[in-house]
Formats: structure tokens, sequence, C-alpha cells
């Protein structure tokens, strides 16, 4: 009777811990990414389909990121405690309509222009290469989900490079970076998720 007993709680506490895990739902009211050096982001499906994430909202420098999949940036800039500063905001404009950029998926890559707007500055045109390696399963504490790795290499006008991968989770419906760095370097920086969970902002 006590082992059954025990039997029975140990199986009661997976199935809290397997559904305190996020589902694609929770992306409509946000879902919470902490990386293993302290960052935290909130993630959420705006009204209009588009991807928000605000990255340390509690710091004096944050910034705030609006995308297509979490992968095709739209709009970004930077958040002071929270708040945005409007005179950073940068528009990114697609050449085709956001609807047609291709969901991340293995084998499939994509070439584009994009139009970069910001205030009190000329436009820029920047290039940008995306590759998707193949699926992977992608642990974050408890919880698992099925991932690829996506590569965007970004060419800027006066001859630099940024290259940025990130994990797109297709059953959840968005990504978040993994890590930054150009094509001589590769990638320098690196956010390695530590947690993830459903919150309410």
């Amino acid at each position: 009777m006590k082992t059954a007993l025990i039997a029975a709680l140990l199986a009661a506490c997976a199935t809290v811990a397997y559904a305190a895990c996020p589902v694609p739902a929770d992306l409509d009211s946000g879902i919470k990414i902490e990386d293993r050096a302290g960052g935290v982001g909130y993630y959420k499906r705006r009204p209009n389909g588009l991807i928000r994430e605000d990255y340390d909202i509690e710091e004096e420098e944050g910034y705030w990121v609006e995308s297509v999949l979490g992968v095709y940036l739209t709009r970004d800039g930077n958040l002071k405690f929270g708040e945005e500063e409007p005179a950073t905001e940068s528009r990114f404009n697609h050449a085709v309509p956001l609807d047609q950029l291709p969901v991340p998926a293995e084998g499939v890559t994509w070439n584009g222009e994009v139009t970069l707007s910001r205030q009190g500055k000329p436009d820029e045109i920047e290039r940008k290469t995306m590759s998707v390696g193949p699926e992977t399963t992608l642990t974050i504490g408890k919880c698992t989900y099925k991932s690829f790795l996506v590569t965007m290499i970004t060419d800027f006008a006066d001859g630099t490079d940024l290259v940025g991968q990130m994990h797109y989770m297709p059953e959840m419906g968005f990504s978040f970076y993994s890590g930054y760095g150009s094509r001589k370097d590769w990638l320098t920086d690196y956010y390695v998720p530590r947690s993830i969970e459903a919150v309410a902002r």
C-alpha cells in the first residue's frame, strides 16, 4: 500500500512538472526564458501575429524586438527599465510580404534584402542569408521541444557583417537567439537557456 502511494505521488509530480512546460497557446499570454547568464527574455504573440520579445526589462538597459516567428526582424529598439526609448527604434522593411517569408525547416534557405530605417538617419540596405539545420531536440530545464538551428547572416552597407543563430521551435511557433558573432570570429556571445515558463504580461 505504501509503495503504491509513493508511486502515485511520483506520477502526480511528474504530471505537474510536465504540465508546467509552456505549450503553443501560452504564447498569446507570454513565455519567459531565462539564460544561464541571468538574462531574461519575455516572448508574446501580438494580435497581428508577430512575435514580441522584451529582454532584461528590469535592467537599466534592455531591448525589445518585433519579428516574424522570432526569425525575421520587423522592428526593434532599446528599453530603459522596461520602457521603450522611441528615438532608438529601427524598422526593417522586407522586399516581400511578411507572409511570404519561409518558415524554418530542415534544409530551408533564404536570401533577401531588407531596408533599415532609423530616426534621423538615411535608409540602409541589409542583405540577409538564412540557412536551417536538421531537426534536433532542445532541452530547457525539464522541458523538451523539437528545434531547428537557424543561422542568419546579415551583410551591412559598410562591409561588416553579423552572424546570428537561434533555436526555432516549430511546435511553439517562435525562436530565441543562441549566439552572435561574425564571419571572421563566428559566434562570440552565447545565450544558453536555463528555464522556460508560461507567464502573463
